[in-house]
């Protein structure tokens, strides 16, 4: 399966598969030890990066490939021996970080790669915390400007990456009113969606859509009427100033838990990503069944074809997002 054997297939990938993974790279600094333990991966199963990406060809798109999936299990399998042997004396966090790194280069060439339990990364941010929409009311409730809340209920209707929020334009929205009033929009995320400052925010670099409530909505309006530019961004806050806001919502609402970590540093329960695991709780309890519509809406790599046969239509997106109208209000 190496390069030199089969040279003539690795043509039909027409882009270079490991400078587009690390294209969002801050820095050459940056992409060098991605690169070596990518480079370590495939010189272990004696193939190249175009070349595995083929392999993942030879199965409909979209789906879970269950070989490369061993290939590379066998390659963490392999470390992880070496560490607990003496082999190599690595630690078994850097056995994950490296699991980490080899599955996000599949992931950002749209090849849906997962890796045994004992091998995830679990960020030190996370938490099993369910929100219960009083508590998120609450938030809302403590918290005085306008934009800020606006985050508060967006994050909780829409359960989007917080990072995605920071390159969210008034123009991205389509704006879909109903008979009794009330406005629902569906805002269309592009993969090289970027932030003002021209970071790229689109994790997944996927093309989506994802439906917005009409309380989320009203809350938009209200910023829009007071901006210049119609058109433009709707907040101006990086990533970390979007996260401790909300943090502070919930110090403020009474219901941040926080602990002590042994490096000195605080730990809290209530963060931007909760609002995600919020948000599917609520869909769940409206009885939206449609996993592979709230997937999309999650902004997750899905079968492609799915996409192509009418699956997410703005209708159907507004239409689930009205079925669980009552569950998704958050204002006070």
């Amino acid at each position: 399966m190496g390069e030199a054997s089969n040279s003539t297939r690795a043509t039909d990938v027409d882009y270079d598969p490991v400078e587009y993974w690390l294209r969002d790279s801050k820095s050459e600094a940056s992409k060098k030890p991605r690169k070596k333990i990518l480079d370590r991966f495939l010189e272990w199963n004696e193939t190249s990066a175009r070349d595995i990406l083929l392999l993942a060809r030879e199965f409909p798109s979209g789906i879970r490939q269950i070989k490369i999936e061993k290939m590379v299990d066998n390659f963490l399998e392999y470390r992880n021996k070496n560490r607990t042997e003496g082999g190599c004396g690595i630690a078994t966090s850097t056995v994950r970080k490296e699991a980490d790194i080899i599955r996000g280069f599949f992931w950002a060439n749209n090849v849906i790669v997962n890796t045994s339990r004992k091998y995830v990364l679990k960020p030190v941010y996370e938490s099993e915390r369910v929100l219960t929409q009083d508590e998120v009311r609450k938030m809302i409730k403590v918290t005085k400007e306008l934009d800020k809340r606006a985050i508060i209920c967006v994050e909780a209707q829409a359960a989007q990456r917080i990072s995605i929020l920071t390159g969210l334009r008034f123009d991205m929205i389509h704006r879909y009113p109903q008979e009794d009033g009330k406005v629902y929009g569906v805002a269309e995320v592009m993969p090289e969606v970027s932030d003002p400052q021209g970071r790229l925010v689109n994790k997944t670099r996927v093309h989506y859509k994802f439906g917005l409530h009409w309380e989320s909505m009203s809350l938009l309006d209200e910023i829009r009427q007071q901006r210049e530019d119609k058109n433009g961004f709707i907040w101006n806050l990086i990533v970390r100033r979007m996260q401790e806001l909300i943090s502070d919502a919930a110090k403020a609402a009474g219901i941040q838990k926080t602990r002590t970590r042994r490096t000195g540093d605080e730990w809290h329960d209530v963060h931007a990503h909760v609002f995600r695991r919020y948000w599917v709780a609520r869909m769940d309890d409206a009885k939206v069944t449609n996993n592979y519509l709230i997937d999309y809406q999650l902004g997750h790599l899905i079968p492609s074809e799915t996409y192509y046969h009418g699956m997410f239509t703005d209708e159907k997106i507004v239409e689930a997002i009205r079925q669980a109208d009552e569950y998704l209000r958050v204002l006070p």
